[in-house]
């Protein structure tokens, strides 16, 4: 390991001896972040526990399989201390925060104890730190505005400037350093502690951005710079320049450039298509009630009906007054009622905003006519745009539609509490939705729904609809719970396809055993003039005695080898000039024929009247035509390799065969069937580049279909299959991007920002 200094001896926030209100904010910030961190590393371990289990029961290359049991023992043994070593490194580092200098993002010197020896880096060191220096790296340029605002406010607790990345608390370098300090108590390998920072990558880095929302309101609700924000500068004269990419829309493309791939729908190779992280859609509330006020204002300059969202009272502006929460809470919770009485008659945002504010005026008096607010108002609006372009793209009669019509309005009553839900990517309520829509898209809306999974999410928003009062909590809780239901299915998925993919790689190792044993019988028949009968057992019986042999042994064996001198022997006492074999050696090879023809089903009786034909020929059984092959199901018939050259492809569709060749596996495709219009998605879960035969399984791991490349790419010529189009994000992220593009096209000059 590194040989820097040793770690400091740990110490809690009791023996800080900080401020009474520094303890009282640092304990705060621990215990949020305890939730988080034991939330996600009782995934990491679960996740390492399957991945050790696996490596111990079918190998890891180049480890002992003894080795890999014995690490599954030491994690069953010390995994309880594991969280607690965590959580007591990351309240050492709050609790030294007025005794750590503010980073100025330098790292910390490395220091060679005394009497320590010169020597070169540790190999395993040296991997670990960069393991550490990718993932914390990239885990900073993702979350780099809420880390700025936490090292502020953490820099306030410690009276002192800002911290740097190198020394902040609870930043990505100081939970590497606290993960390193707690793998220790595992006493595993190196390669197992690798595999652990890249489970801790995807587990605590991978929702990062959650833990930093969390204690940034925290501390912003206890006082701590409460009105802190980052906004990055804008250079106005760089504003409406256009990138070199954009001047050059209008040129032709070079010979160089001009390369097409037809195979891919927006023209580039399936390894640019990668899962590159979206730029978050965020904008304050304020900004967006600009956008929408500007809308409103343009769209009643052409007709005074064309807001289809706007239904303000203003003839009565004097006296309109706007409803106080305990009123617009007893009309909301009979909307709750009724959307669980009738969940398929889904009303739409705007008729929900037409109906509640009917309810207000039936509750109003000649002196004071109730209705809402303009923040509320305008919030309401906003989420009917949002909900109008994300149902542009699910079925108004699906079960996704239900599920989510049942949600609006619990949306309405979040938006009227917390305006944060239009500037906050990962809040409950987007959470939710997200995860709803991608359930009844991948799960529940195509032709093999399953309706117990559609039974459990409806319990699931039913419950969290049926009390709901404006509590994100309830809504966190809801995503939770739908998120465990989803991953047990997406497990449930991978074994099933895993099983595919081992059933369609033994075919291919069936596949490539006969067609070597049926070219070894080839070459040996070929210089020999043998009996019709013997030639056709040879070609047939004994090409799937070899096959078979192969599958057990390797083509490199001493048992193939010793099935190909019996087919040799078999040859040469069947020549015509052939002068019979010796007594000994015929009864010896006849024992042998009937063992391996045992092997691939024959009876015994049948066996032994084969061999007894193919060693003892008669003289008048030269050349009989009465039988040309064998009445028996050959072994492996199913996995017959195909005759690539039977294809007769053109240019392009070979040009789409070399393309596909290099498609990631895991991509989707979309395959349209004769008498649908609607086309069903397979995921691309195994290829052969030695026999061009892939396997296409469905979203639960099933078989969809299997088929050859050189197919696969005629359905593409012809416009049968295509691979899907990449997305991004999902439905609703998609439509929050959407409508900030639609307010904003109202705005002077378009995406001008003012």
């Amino acid at each position: 390991m590194d040989i820097s200094a040793p770690h400091p001896p740990s110490h809690t926030l009791n023996q800080s001896g900080l401020p009474v209100r520094v303890y009282a904010l640092c304990d705060g910030l621990l215990k949020v972040g305890a939730d988080f961190f034991e939330r996600q590393l009782q995934f990491l371990l679960k996740d390492l526990e399957d991945i050790l289990f696996k490596n111990a029961e079918h190998g890891r290359p180049g480890a002992d399989d003894g080795d890999s049991f014995s690490a599954l023992r030491n994690l069953k043994r010390t995994r309880h201390d594991f969280i607690p070593r965590f959580l007591a490194a990351v309240e050492s580092q709050l609790a030294g925060i007025r005794q750590t200098g503010p980073g100025n993002g330098a790292a910390p010197a490395k220091i060679l104890p005394a009497g320590a020896e010169l020597r070169l880096l540790d190999d395993d060191s040296f991997d670990i730190d960069q393991i550490q220096q990718s993932i914390s790296a990239r885990c900073e340029s993702q979350n780099s505005f809420d880390i700025f605002l936490l090292a502020q406010r953490i820099g306030v607790l410690a009276g002192k400037p800002a911290f740097g990345n190198e020394q902040m608390p609870l930043g990505p370098k100081a939970l590497c350093r606290c993960l390193q300090q707690a793998i220790e108590c595992l006493d595993l390998g190196p390669n197992d502690s690798r595999q652990i920072y890249h489970l801790f990558d995807r587990h605590v880095f991978g929702h990062f951005a959650e833990l930093m929302k969390v204690c940034n309101r925290h501390l912003s609700e206890h006082g701590v710079l409460p009105n802190l924000s980052y906004v990055p500068f804008r250079n106005p004269e760089l504003r409406f320049k256009k990138t070199p990419i954009a001047l050059g829309e209008g040129k032709e493309p070079t010979a160089a450039s001009a390369k097409v791939y037809p195979l891919f729908p927006e023209g580039a190779p399936a390894k640019a298509q990668g899962a590159a992280a979206p730029a978050e859609v965020e904008e304050s509330f304020s900004k967006l009630q600009h956008l929408l006020a500007r809308r409103k204002q343009l769209l009643n300059k052409l007709s005074s009906f064309s807001n289809t969202y706007i239904n303000d009272a203003s003839g009565a502006a004097g006296r309109t007054v706007p409803a106080d929460s305990d009123q617009l809470r007893g009309i909301l919770d009979e909307f709750q009622r009724q959307a669980l009485a009738h969940p398929n008659a889904h009303a739409d945002i705007r008729h929900l905003k037409r109906d509640l504010l009917a309810q207000l005026r039936n509750q109003s008096t000649p002196d004071r006519e109730l209705t809402l607010g303009p923040e509320d108002s305008d919030a309401i609006d906003l989420v009917g745009l949002l909900m109008d372009d994300a149902m542009k793209e699910i079925s108004p009669n699906s079960p996704t539609a239900q599920l989510i019509g049942m949600m609006q309005t619990p949306l309405i009553r979040v938006v009227l509490r917390d305006k944060s839900f239009f500037s906050n990517h990962v809040h409950p309520a987007r959470q939710m939705l997200n995860i709803l829509a991608e359930a009844g898209i991948n799960w529940l809306d195509g032709s093999d729904k399953d309706d117990p999974l559609h039974g459990n999410l409806t319990g699931i928003v039913s419950n969290t609809v049926k009390d709901f009062d404006g509590d994100n909590q309830k809504l966190l809780a809801a995503y939770e719970e739908t998120n465990r239901l989803l991953q047990s299915l997406i497990k449930k998925a991978e074994a099933v396809e895993r099983r595919q993919i081992e059933v369609a790689k033994a075919k291919e190792k069936l596949r490539v055993a006969r067609t070597r044993a049926e070219s070894t019988m080839a070459d040996l028949m070929a210089t020999h003039e043998i009996p019709v009968y013997t030639k056709a057992m040879l070609n047939e019986a004994w090409a799937d005695v070899m096959a078979l042999t192969e599958l057990r042994n390797g083509p490199d064996s001493s048992n193939w080898q010793e099935q190909r001198r019996i087919a040799e022997h078999i040859i040469a006492a069947n020549e015509p000039d052939a002068g019979g074999v010796a007594e000994a050696r015929a009864e010896e090879l006849m024992q042998r024929i009937r063992e391996s023809l045992a092997m691939v089903g024959y009876h015994e009786d049948e066996a032994a009247r084969i061999a007894e034909r193919l060693v003892r020929r008669g003289p008048h059984e030269a050349f009989e035509p009465e039988h040309t092959g064998t009445d028996k199901a050959r072994f492996g018939d199913s996995a017959k390799a195909a005759d690539l050259e039977a294809f007769q492809l053109d240019e392009q569709q070979m040009a789409l065969v070399e393309e596909l060749k290099d498609v990631p596996v895991g991509t989707w495709f979309e395959f349209l069937t004769p008498g649908s219009s609607t086309p069903t998605r397979a995921k691309l879960t195994w290829l052969s580049k030695i026999t061009h035969n892939c396997l296409f399984v469905t979203q639960r791991g099933m078989k969809h279909s299997e088929m050859l490349l050189e197919e696969l790419a005629i359905a593409i010529s012809e416009g049968r299959a295509r691979i899907q189009p990449g997305q991004k994000r999902s439905i609703f992220e998609r439509a929050f991007e959407n409508m900030l593009a639609s307010l904003r096209t109202f705005m002077p000059g378009g995406d001008k920002d003012e």
